[in-house]
């Protein structure tokens, strides 16, 4: 693995030197990773627990051009993934939860996946969460509402598009609409089993790679059986390489999700799925150097993740979180499961519950203290629904919840949150919100084009910076002489 950082670090030199000596080439093979939640410190904690646990280190911070972009919508300082996704995808800003629409319902935006499709570039566009969420419908779909799920599925299969894979549809079926039809109707191959992927490249027509619970496997518990995303980016570079080019959109969709519930071993588990993605890229990038562009960023940043917790100041040791098995996704309902079974259920059951899938000792740093055992026993009398005197406030800036939930799976969530802040802080990890922050997002670039993506700019600019690379050089008319 360190042989890779090496390797890595020696074709960043490189870039940095035929950009400065002007050697730079037009791109013809351009990758966008968008991080959903990807913020600088995702990124950094995630690479400090790559190096601690594995002596090794994320490949994209160690790109030789770096960024940063503003992320604001058209109606708030702090965006949503659809209008974030809209303004990378398009280069116009819009409202918060609207795809590839303008500040006017009617203003129809064109993505930078169809300006790349007409110039004859091939595209893709994967992800690891649902296919018709937000940020890969920004490069494909256009809806009022970003859970317009079925309006946005029906358009996948008209889009003309040659590769996409993710999780399935989250609404496939409306009505007399039927997604699966219509793409059937335009010739798509549809792969819905993980063994089947490196097949992609020998199907004819354009592809789908669906998995079928519609999302992939969560990088803390993946197994070699499952979906992931490197193995599919793999499988559309196979695809999707010819002689005219390519442009792929590649998001870590499930780095926000970790993010909004506070997970930070799930956080730090989905920067490293989406950096083994990336290294796809990276690999292909050695075997084209001159024609080659990666770029890595966010569209927001989620969850206010800080190095330094508020009850464990000047401290920080990440790799405690390799304490933690499981994602809360997970945990969730297997303990609400367990509460629901449990006639007499107190801290003693919940904890011999959490020792399943937490290491909790002394060892390794993650012991818990009386704080943390008081605020476990209310979290399980939030469970429980044995609180009484919680105001909806409270209830909201520790649960993420009203106080009179009624949701038992959603209840028993507020234990899973609260056993992870307090790993978290054991980190040295602190959070300031359940929802998405403002702060602006790095943006990471390797190769042909790249010196084009450093300095200070807004989401928009990177549209308007990738139309440049990717459009075509106009051919220049020559008068007939008379």
């Amino acid at each position: 693995m360190k042989r890779f950082v090496f390797s890595l670090l020696c074709l960043c030199v490189c870039s940095v030197v035929c950009a400065q000596s002007g050697k730079s080439t037009k791109p013809k093979y351009v990758f966008l990773f968008i991080g959903d939640g990807l913020g600088q410190v995702q990124a950094q904690i995630a690479d400090d627990f790559v190096r601690s646990t594995r002596g090794d280190s994320l490949s994209f911070v160690q790109f030789p051009v770096k960024g940063m972009q503003t992320t604001y919508s058209l109606s708030s300082k702090i965006t949503c993934s659809a209008a974030a996704g809209t303004a990378l995808a398009t280069g116009q800003k819009t409202t918060v939860g609207r795809i590839g629409l303008g500040a006017d319902v009617k203003d129809t935006l064109k993505s930078i996946a169809y300006f790349a499709k007409d110039w004859g570039y091939k595209v893709g566009v994967l992800t690891n969460v649902p296919i018709d969420h937000a940020t890969p419908a920004a490069f494909y779909a256009h809806t009022n509402d970003r859970n317009n799920f079925n309006e946005i599925a029906m358009q996948l299969g008209v889009s003309g598009l040659d590769f996409f894979a993710g999780g399935d549809f989250v609404q496939p079926f409306k009505g007399m609409n039927d997604a699966y039809e219509v793409m059937a109707n335009h010739s798509f191959t549809i792969i819905t089993d993980p063994d089947s992927v490196i097949l992609a490249s020998t199907m004819e027509g354009p592809i789908a790679i669906l998995a079928e619970n519609k999302e992939f496997a969560w990088g803390i518990e993946k197994t070699d059986k499952d979906f992931s995303l490197a193995e599919v980016t793999h499988a559309a570079i196979q695809t999707l390489e010819n002689p005219q080019g390519f442009f792929m959109m590649i998001e870590g969709g499930k780095i926000d999700w970790a993010c909004h519930a506070n997970d930070a071993a799930s956080a730090v588990h989905e920067v490293a799925e989406f950096d083994k993605a990336i290294r796809q890229a990276v690999e292909f990038y050695t075997r084209n150097p001159n024609e080659t562009l990666i770029l890595v960023t966010g569209d927001h940043e989620t969850g206010g993740m800080a190095m330094g917790a508020a009850i464990n100041p000047y401290y920080m040791n990440v790799p405690v979180l390799q304490s933690q098995h499981s994602s809360y996704a997970s945990l969730t309902p297997l303990l609400a499961r367990k509460i629901e079974t449990t006639p007499l259920f107190s801290i003693d059951t919940c904890l011999q519950f959490l020792a399943q899938y937490y290491d909790v000792n002394v060892e390794n740093g993650f012991q818990l203290h009386a704080y943390d055992s008081v605020r476990i026993k209310e979290a399980i009398q939030f469970a429980l629904g044995k609180t009484t005197r919680m105001s909806d406030e409270e209830a909201t800036r520790r649960y993420y919840m009203k106080a009179d939930e009624k949701n038992n799976e959603k209840r028993a969530s507020a234990i899973i949150i609260t056993i992870n802040t307090i790993l978290a802080e054991k980190a040295g990890i602190g959070w300031t919100t359940f929802a998405h922050s403002g702060t602006r997002i790095p943006v990471y670039a390797l190769g042909s084009g790249a010196e084009a993506f450093s300095g200070y700019y807004d989401n928009t600019d990177i549209f308007r910076k990738l139309y440049a690379h990717l459009q075509p050089p106009k051919k220049s008319i020559k008068q007939k002489s008379k």
